[in-house]
Order: structure tokens, then C-alpha cells, then sequence
């Protein structure tokens, strides 16, 4: 769970002020499409590896106050493999020049989550500029490796958390080419305790991982958004005279982007084929177009956006 939910981070078309300068508007829908790829090496037994299709797709479908700031809600929705994960919503609200977020790290029941709240963004951009989360030396205890085990919680100590902003200049993605990119770098790094590991080891003192960090880069649009992501993990643990090493990667590009307005809750599920009851225009997850017409259209089973009658909504198709 950690893995996803702190490189959900960027994950977001957020909020110079901060949601203004960083392009969060009500009603405003982005999708992204990309890779996940989970690998596992133990000495000696080898390495396993998985590789699945990503596609996530964000709505801005909240406002409100929070401690008395300016508040939006953002609802997140990951497929991996086109299968749906739980539905979440990410608070982010603006003080000063700064974007804060409610961050989570774990839960400690399946209806329970542990929150951190971080410093996410700092506006406006320059290369150069830099800060910090603001979490260094806090201590946190929940699921955090994502096993389902609440009887055994994980904890994670917080060792560094530093943003930098790198560069910026202009970059391509299916969505279109943007200029003025800012390249933004998370680096995480922390210590472990994996309950994965202690029932695979019997070690308590072999749960605590000998390293973790995180590298996470966000490419940002003032005024528009992030239009690309990428993300890299690295844990080690060793037991006995034997090294246990995680790998996780994970890349998004943005396909599509539009203002929902009173579509922000369409999903339609169909089954062989999309029926259109008037003239639309179908798009893949990466924003190209695959059909347009009316009536019954055969696709490939995925997720698709169709664009009708000045509305856009999502449907899978089985």
C-alpha cells in the first residue's frame, strides 16, 4: 500500500495560489495510462517479476473548508489489468504559496487509515527550488506493505523527505506537447518493519528493512497540471546470510483531459459491444480515437472514453 499511495503524491491535477497556479478546477477530469512493474529477488531462490497495464483516472468533485483553508476533494480511481482498485479520495487544501495534503500511509483496519499531513507543493516553480515534506523523524504503524495482516501492523520511521525542482522545458505525451514542464523530484527514504517479512523469517530483528527509498518524478504544467509521472522503490532486507530485495516501478502519461461538469459520476459497464444512442466519438486510454458513429460498436474489451452530445464519460467493456 505504501508504494502506491505515496506515489500518488503528484497523482493529482492539484492546486501565485496554490489550486489556481496548479491547475485544480471543480469538475476538472484527467486520465493516465501506463505500467506497473513489481519485481522480487531472494538470494539464492531468484527473482519474480510481474508486469500490468495501469490506467488511473482522476475527478475533482469536492470543495470545502478544512481548518479553515480552501479544500478540495479528489477522487482517484487506479485499473490495474483493467481490474478496479477501491475508490479514493485525497484531501489537498492551500496555505499561503503552499499546497498541503492529508497523505496516506496505511490503515490500521480496512475501515481505518493513517494520514500524514504533508507540505506537497510548493508555488510558484523555479528550478532550483526546494522542500520538505515535513514528516523527517515521525514514526507511523498500520498495513503499510499491504497484506491484508492488521494483527501485525508494519511501521515505517521517516528518514528523509525532500522535494527538488530539477528543470524545466517542454515534453510530448498522448495528450498533446506542453511547454514550460517543470521536472519535480521526491526523494523518500526511511526504515521498515514489514510483518511480510517476520512471518516469511520468524525475525523480528530481520523485519526492519536495511534500506528504503523512493524516487518520484512528477513533470508539472503551471496553470494545467502534471501531464507525466514516474516511479521507482527500492527495500532491502537481509536474514541470516540471505538478502531479500523489492523492486517496484511505475509510469503514467496523460491521455485525456476535459471538465466533467454534470458527467463527473458517469461509468457505464458493457458487455461485447458499446451502443450509442447517438452520434459519438470513442477514444482509448491513451486519447487516440478508435471509433465514432451510432448504434452498436465492437471494441476490444478495456477502458474506454466516449465523447457525445457535449458530455465525456468512462465505460469498460468486458
Amino acid at each position: 500500500m505504501l508504494r502506491v499511495l505515496i506515489s500518488s503524491l503528484f497523482a493529482l491535477p492539484l492546486l501565485a495560489q496554490p489550486f489556481t497556479y496548479l491547475g485544480i478546477l471543480d469538475g476538472q477530469a484527467r486520465v493516465f495510462s501506463g505500467i506497473r512493474k513489481d519485481s522480487i529477488s531472494v538470494e539464492f531462490l531468484g527473482i519474480a517479476t510481474s508486469t500490468k497495464a495501469k490506467v488511473e483516472t482522476l475527478i475533482v468533485n469536492q470543495s470545502f473548508t478544512y481548518m479553515g483553508y480552501n479544500a478540495k476533494g479528489i477522487e482517484r480511481r487506479l485499473y490495474y489489468d483493467f481490474s478496479p482498485s477501491p475508490v479514493f479520495v485525497d484531501t489537498v487544501y492551500e496555505v499561503g504559496d503552499t499546497m498541503r495534503r492529508l497523505l496516506v500511509l496505511s490503515s490500521t483496519s480496512p475501515s481505518s487509515s493513517v494520514k500524514a499531513d504533508v507540505r506537497a507543493l510548493v508555488t510558484p516553480f523555479s528550478v532550483g527550488r526546494s522542500w520538505t515534506l515535513g514528516i523527517v523523524g515521525n514514526t507511523y504503524i498500520g498495513d503499510i506493505d499491504g497484506d491484508g495482516d492488521f494483527t501485525n501492523l508494519d511501521t515505517l520511521v521517516v528518514t528523509k523527505d525532500s522535494v527538488y525542482i530539477l528543470s524545466m522545458g517542454s515534453l510530448s505525451v498522448p495528450a498533446g506537447t506542453f511547454d514550460s514542464v517543470y521536472t519535480i523530484k521526491l526523494r523518500f527514504e526511511g526504515r521498515a518493519w514489514s510483518s511480510i517479512v517476520y512471518s516469511n523469517t520468524g525475525s523480528s530483528s530481520s523485519a526492519w528493512s536495511d534500506s528504503l527509498y523512493i524516487d518520484y518524478y512528477t513533470y508539472w504544467r503551471p496553470n494545467f497540471g502534471y501531464v507525466k509521472d514516474s516511479f521507482f522503490q527500492y527495500g532491502k532486507w537481509n536474514f541470516l546470510f540471505v538478502n531479500i530485495r523489492v523492486y517496484f516501478w511505475e509510469t503514467s502519461v496523460l491521455g485525456l483531459s476535459w471538465a466533467e461538469g454534470n458527467d463527473k459520476n458517469m461509468e457505464s459497464l458493457y458487455r461485447g459491444y458499446i451502443q450509442l444512442e447517438e452520434f459519438g466519438r470513442i477514444y482509448d486510454i491513451r486519447g487516440k480515437k478508435v471509433a465514432e458513429g451510432k448504434g452498436k460498436i465492437s471494441l476490444r474489451r478495456g477502458i474506454y472514453f466516449i465523447r457525445t452530445g457535449g458530455r465525456t464519460y468512462k465505460v469498460i467493456l468486458m
